[in-house]
């Protein structure tokens, strides 16, 4: 997947001091780029810079060979913090705000958790026979936790760039009071819908996270199958003489129309005769975030 070769020299230097002892000197080629290894960060338990000097290089040796197994970022600050905003559910929901912090805790890990402020997409009706005429209010909120293995083989950068495998879980909880007009054989009736939606997600994710300029991120999830709980409550009050559960599995059914992703999982579901459907399937997460990357710079 590089498209890229390290060369490594190593240069022999028979150095004028007592014993003529010899030093080795690590250099990389990267990309037109150099790199001295004999450098404090990358010099070897018993190295010693000072004694590198321009004597006689009559002893030269060149070893050159694939480098696959450095992988380290030699050249940017290491930050271990990004804090993210969570663009996804600003376009699938109304008035969402989700933000994200991530962690990293070993070169190669982090982990991740969520939460924020989200409310049900509106809704002006319900099919055919059901409108709804106000919304009395709408709450929600979304709360998350993931850990990430980068991985070593395919990344250059250590965390928290790069390609990303792990398990992950979200709960989403939206409650949303509306008066509804219900056509009933001509007739319309009013009624009070109370309804109370649930989703818990376990699962596991792909993505890849950019980072610019050390400073700001881009991170893609781009897939999350999940095992998925959907739980459902709807609630009619009011004066009327319409069967509640005939229109509450219309309302359901209108939800499947509106919301594909439902439609496997409440398909030939019934609301019981409390209001209520509970059911387990599949699911499916993709995400997109944007961040800010900060810390102590490494020293």
């Amino acid at each position: 997947m590089k498209n890229y070769e390290t060369v490594l020299i190593l240069l022999w230097i028979t150095l004028p001091s007592k014993g003529f002892q010899s030093q080795t000197v690590a250099l990389e080629i990267d990309e037109n780029r150099l790199v001295d290894y004999s450098s404090p960060e990358w010099r070897a338990p018993g190295d010693s810079a000072a004694n590198l000097t321009k004597g006689n290089k009559s002893n030269l040796q060149r070893t050159v060979y694939k480098k696959d197994d450095q992988k380290a970022n030699s050249d940017t600050s290491f930050r271990r913090n990004t804090f993210k905003i969570d663009i996804t559910s600003h376009w699938l929901y109304r008035n969402a705000l989700v933000f994200s912090y991530e962690r990293v805790t070993k070169p190669n890990q982090s982990f991740a958790i969520s939460g924020g402020y989200q409310q049900f997409p509106h809704v002006g009706s319900f099919g055919e026979n059901i409108d709804v005429d106000k919304e009395k209010d709408a709450t929600g909120y979304k709360i998350g936790g993931e850990y990430r293995f980068y991985l070593k083989k395919e990344n250059k950068y250590s965390a928290p760039r790069g390609v990303y495998l792990g398990p992950y879980f979200t709960y989403l909880a939206f409650k949303n009071g509306r008066t509804i007009k219900v056509d009933n054989e001509g007739t319309v009736e009013e009624a009070t819908l109370d309804s109370k939606l649930g989703v818990l997600n376990i699962g596991v994710q792909l993505g890849y996270q950019f980072v610019l300029n050390d400073r700001w991120t881009i991170d893609l999830i781009f897939v999350g199958p999940s095992v998925s709980n959907y739980y459902a409550n709807l609630k009619l009050d009011g004066n009327f003489t319409f069967d509640p559960e005939d229109v509450q599995n219309e309302i359901l059914a209108d939800l499947i129309d509106r919301f594909p992703a439902l439609e496997d999982l409440l398909t030939d579901k019934e609301i019981d005769s409390n209001g209520k459907v509970n059911s387990w399937a599949y699911g499916y997460r993709y995400q997109f975030l944007i961040g800010y990357h900060f810390g102590r710079k490494k020293k």
